[in-house]
């Protein structure tokens, strides 16, 4: 459209006044391009003092780079001129300021014709704000297309999307066009009415702010129905701004899943931790019971009520052993935490002990406390039997050790030491004592091992009623506790349960052996009496034994003395009678009396020789370690199977007391082994005493079987080497023949 202004050149100044209050800067050039006009926005905008411009053409307004074809569209434009846009925010034109620098703009361009005279006036307009909000704009929907969840932007009162993101189109499957092109939330929300949805919007625009979450579904293009969390929010805009509701949304079609397998998990936990047949409970960290199964209640007898809260460590007993030493503790930090193994011993709600194998692990929690989940399982019939089993070879082990220490001819009061320390360890027990009666009626602690009190061996002890009942009528006693909860012992006030067992041999009672457990104290079983018994059986038999030596020994007295009193009679009386008859048949001829005097002499010499011999070298025996070492081998030659031969080599009285108290034991066992084993004829031992005290001995026998396991023999004389620092060889005898046992040892210094 071609504007005419007539008579412009008489009404500058008011043309210059319209100029000045427009907004946007405006140059007015001539037809050849020259700037004869521009209002003070153009100036400021390109950084111009005023009338500078002026005169100037139009390209000091267009950077060095374009002025050339900017030249060519000037030309084509005066050719043909006519109102027309330049640059857009698409489609951007720079101008160039005084000072070199570029700025974007937007140019109107328009002809002025005015008689002869042509103007075209450019309305020129800076960009740079509008180019800064649109860029952050972009940026906004830029960013709102990278998140992965649905964002929408609707009006309140017709629901239209005004704005989707690329989450919304992935997630329903629409396109965008389609979305904006008059699609509601209602299209998509197919278990919403109208009114229903409306209520939500009405609840955020009277609220004029906050946020609104629903759980729904979204119908897809494609008909599935996927699961969403929605978040409805009503921004807080300026007055001038259009109302909008946003709605963010969520697929959580696998959130869903794993809520539902989460929940069938639980159903199945919950399941199975009710009727588990397995005792189950869940603990909180510091052990105190949240929740338990019926199998726990059923193992313990306790209900559900009595459970609840309960710290699950109470229920548990500590297990003591002799001298009440702890050998687990219910207190003990962490006991039931997350990993732990162990066997523990619960008390029934009746009293009696329940074993119980626990193990506990963690459990993932929402409520972000930490829980155990424990597993007892009922292991006491196994405890019990492994507990029988266990005390049964500690038995036979102690009964060995007191018989071996019998056979060795030990002092009684050290096999008596050895069998109450043994009851005490076997039986758990504090206070144990043996009672013999005296002539008078009364009692005296013959032995005594006790925690309680001191020891009274030897003493006279309070009269018991219980003790003389039991060597009366010869049969075991289990004690309990007396009404006060006081001990039956009036010497030991702190004895509480206990058992008492005859010593009987020889069909008569020697004694009692009686042991107790401090007051308080768990009562003992059949079993264990079962065991006191047996110990009760060795201590009898040590206590006949030894006075079966004490009778022998003073039978050997009564047999010395009538040997001595025989060979005094037989052999010295009939010398000095002999002697006397020759001196007194000399009596009349003093010649021959100095020659029989000589001869009564060496005879009286002699006969003091015979009576040195008889009363002192055949009455001592031969104590010494080859002294010992020969009757071990008279012992097996005098049985005949085969021939012992016995060769020493150095000093064997040198030899320590520790030594050779293992040294006998083993020669007697390897001869043992040739006697029953080998099928020998010939079996050479032979010691040697340097550095090292070496035996060996080689027979001519079958040899070793080595498919065979080693019997206890062979481990018990390794044994005993290795615990003095040497070694057992085992191989076979000269040219192959037979075995060699050979047992070495460091002679200590």
């Amino acid at each position: 459209m071609t504007q005419h202004v007539e008579h412009l050149a008489d009404d500058n100044e008011l043309a210059a006044a319209y100029l000045a209050a427009a907004p946007d800067a405006i140059v007015v050039t001539d037809e050849l391009g020259s700037i004869v006009m521009a209002n003070p926005q153009a100036e400021t905008l390109f950084g111009f003092d005023p009338s500078e411009l002026i005169g100037q053409s139009v390209e000091v307004l267009v950077p060095h780079e374009y002025q050339s074809t900017h030249r060519a569209h000037w030309t084509r434009y005066r050719a043909k001129p006519t109102p027309r846009q330049m640059g857009d925010i698409n489609s951007r034109v720079n101008g160039r300021r005084k000072d070199g620098s570029t700025i974007a703009v937007e140019i109107a361009l328009s002809p002025v014709v005015s008689g002869d005279e042509h103007r075209v006036i450019a309305i020129i307009r800076d960009l740079t704000t509008r180019i800064a909000k649109e860029s952050q704009h972009e940026l906004v929907r830029r960013s709102l297309d990278t998140i992965e969840d649905a964002v929408f932007i609707f009006d309140p009162e017709s629901l239209a999307y005004s704005y989707v993101n690329t989450g919304a189109v992935t997630q329903l499957g629409y396109s965008r066009s389609d979305l904006t092109n008059g699609m509601t939330p209602l299209h998509i929300m197919p278990s919403y009415t109208e009114a229903a949805f409306r209520s939500h919007i009405t609840e955020l625009t009277e609220a004029r702010g906050g946020s609104i979450s629903i759980t729904t579904i979204h119908r897809r293009q494609d008909g599935v129905d996927v699961p969403v969390e929605v978040f409805l929010q009503f921004p807080r805009l300026d007055s001038t701004d259009e109302p909008t509701i946003v709605a963010v949304v969520r697929d959580i079609t696998e959130r869903k899943a794993s809520e539902d397998r989460l929940r069938a998990s639980e159903h199945a936990f919950r399941t199975a931790f009710s009727d588990a047949p397995v005792a189950m409970v869940i603990t909180q960290a510091e052990g105190q019971i949240v929740e338990s199964n019926q199998a726990f209640s059923d193992l313990l007898g306790w209900d559900h009520d009595d459970l609840s809260r309960t710290d699950l460590s109470s229920l548990s007993e500590p297990e003591t052993g002799s001298g009440g030493t702890f050998i687990n503790n219910p207190a003990a930090p962490n006991l039931y935490g997350p990993g732990h193994n162990a066997e523990r011993r619960y008390r029934h709600r009746d009293g009696h002990i329940v074993w119980g194998a626990l193990h506990a692990a963690e459990l993932q929690s929402t409520d972000g406390q930490t829980y155990s989940l424990s597993h007892i399982v009922d292991v006491t019939r196994r405890v019990e039997a492994e507990h029988q089993r266990d005390r049964r070879e500690q038995l036979l082990t102690t009964l060995a050790e007191i018989r071996k220490a019998t056979m060795q001819d030990t002092s009684i009061d050290e096999v008596l030491a050895i069998i109450l320390s043994s009851t005490s360890r076997l039986l758990e027990s504090d206070h144990s004592f043996v009672a013999i009666p005296t002539h008078e009626g009364g009692l005296v602690y013959r032995a005594m091992r006790s925690s309680l009190g001191p020891d009274q061996s030897g003493n006279v002890m309070a009269d018991s009623e219980l003790i003389k009942d039991v060597l009366l009528g010869g049969q075991p006693l289990l004690v309990g506790v007396n009404a006060d909860g006081g001990g039956f012992l009036a010497d030991t006030p702190s004895a509480g349960p206990g058992i008492m067992v005859p010593l009987l041999a020889s069909g008569s009672i020697g004694g009692v052996l009686v042991t107790a457990r401090p007051t308080g104290a768990e009562l003992f079983t059949a079993e264990e009496m079962a065991i006191a018994t047996s110990l009760g059986s060795e201590t009898a038999v040590t206590m006949e034994l030894a006075r079966a030596r004490s009778d022998r020994r003073r039978i050997f007295l009564v047999e010395d003395r009538e040997r001595i009193a025989r060979d005094l009679h037989d052999v010295v009386i009939q010398r000095l009678f002999a002697a006397g008859m020759s001196l007194n048949s000399s009596l009349s001829d003093p010649e021959k009396l100095e020659s029989k005097a000589t001869t009564v002499i060496d005879e009286l010499d002699a006969t003091i020789d015979v009576i040195r011999e008889t009363i002192f070298k055949l009455t001592q025996s031969d104590s010494s370690l080859s002294g010992e070492i020969g009757r071990i081998v008279d012992r097996y030659r005098m049985m005949g199977r085969n021939h012992v031969v016995l060769e020493t080599v150095g000093n064997l009285d040198s030899v320590p007391e520790q030594i050779a108290d293992h040294l006998l034991p083993t020669l007697n066992e390897m001869l043992s082994n040739v006697e029953r084993h080998a099928n020998a004829t010939t079996a050479s031992t032979t010691i040697e005493v340097n550095e090292m005290l070496v035996l060996t001995v080689t027979d001519d026998g079958s040899g070793i079987d080595h498919e065979k396991p080693r019997g206890f023999g062979i481990r018990n004389i390794t044994n005993r080497a290795e615990y003095l620092g040497g070694s057992v060889k085992l191989g076979p005898g000269p040219e192959g023949v037979g075995t060699t046992a050979i047992w070495s040892v460091p002679l200590l210094t």
